[in-house]
């Protein structure tokens, strides 16, 4: 009886006293801090904070500026007697002489100012600063002289338009008259005949724009 109690007692007492170990706070060495102001833990959700922790990507190079993505060009202008083409440089502006001009003028109708207001507005939503070549163009009627006086009269119309109306400086301006040269298409078919699809092509205003250093 004596052995079978002293076996039990101990049983016990081990027991009591591995309870008693668990729930014993740890010991902590002097000096020792278990507090971290950068990472801390929850439970029992298992989240994770790191305040302390913070991610910073240094400034691009112009290199780096340079090889980024470019903002999207503004579509362009919807607008009769009109055409837009971005070329190398710049943007490049076509009128027809049509829509600008009655036959055999160079004062500007009423209807050409919505398409010159167009690309007026297209031209601001581009460039900052702008630099401007306006080229005035005629069919092959007429003599080679009277086309060039012409054309030059009719590039001028335009550059006025774009100082008085759209407040565009003149020295950003330059005009040329290059009368029936450059053709942008036949003057006259295969046959030799007159083609006035291809003359009303060819009387067009051109204007080159691109920014100004």
């Amino acid at each position: 009886m004596m052995g079978n109690l002293a076996i039990a007692t101990g049983v016990f007492l081990a027991t009591v006293s591995g309870a008693m170990a668990q729930s014993a706070p740890a010991t902590v060495p002097p000096g020792f801090s278990a507090s971290s102001p950068s990472i801390s833990f929850s439970s029992p959700g298992i989240g994770f904070a790191s305040p302390g922790i913070a991610f910073a990507s240094p400034p691009m190079t112009d290199d780096e500026l340079a090889l980024g993505p470019k903002p999207a060009a503004p579509p362009p202008p919807v607008v009769k007697g009109l055409e837009v083409k971005e070329v190398e440089g710049g943007v490049r502006y076509t009128l027809s002489a049509d829509i600008l001009f009655d036959f055999d003028k160079a004062t500007l109708r009423s209807k050409a100012t919505q398409a010159l207001e167009a690309m007026s507005d297209d031209v601001r939503q581009r460039f900052t600063k702008a630099l401007f070549l306006v080229d005035g163009y005629t069919d092959s009627k007429g003599s080679d002289s009277y086309n060039l006086k012409l054309s030059v009269r009719r590039a001028e119309a335009v550059k006025d338009f774009l100082v008085r109306k759209q407040n565009f400086q003149t020295a950003l301006i330059t005009t040329e008259g290059r009368g029936e040269a450059n053709p942008v298409a036949p003057n006259e078919t295969p046959q030799g005949k007159d083609d006035p699809e291809g003359r009303q092509k060819n009387r067009r205003v051109e204007i080159l724009v691109r920014p100004a250093e």
